[in-house]
């Protein structure tokens, strides 16, 4: 190989040698970010549940998000709301259960991508 060629090479070798260091020092201090909380954060959005009973029924309609009870010990009477911190998914599932029956489902197909108060009105629906 001529004198020219391998000067050539070792400069192109050179290059891609502090290339690469380059990009292993950035990968290096981007990983370092974000095991010591850098600015690279996964997005979470504040999103609450409303839900109220527009149910017109006795008794009150007990909630259950994938058979957790929402309402806990006190259900929800008829023209009652109230607001849930319940973390949700798509393809939860809430079911709405009175004394004597489930009187619904809802399945979450999507959520927002932003802060939201999703309101859900539980209603009879005529047949």
């Amino acid at each position: 190989m001529s004198s020219w060629r391998r000067v050539l090479a070792l400069a192109a070798a050179s290059v891609a040698a502090s290339v690469h260091g380059a990009q292993a020092v950035a990968t290096h201090k981007a990983a370092s970010m974000i095991r010591g909380g850098g600015f690279v954060k996964s997005f979470e959005f504040k999103q609450r549940l409303r839900i109220c009973n527009a149910y017109p029924y006795d008794d009150a309609l007990e909630i259950f998000q994938d058979d957790k009870g929402l309402t806990g010990n006190v259900p929800m009477t008829y023209k009652q709301c109230r607001d849930f911190g319940a973390s949700l998914r798509v393809g939860d599932k809430l079911d709405f259960k009175t004394t004597e029956s489930v009187v619904g489902t809802f399945a979450i197909s999507d959520l927002p991508s932003s802060d939201a108060i999703l309101l859900l009105i539980i209603y009879q629906h005529d047949a």
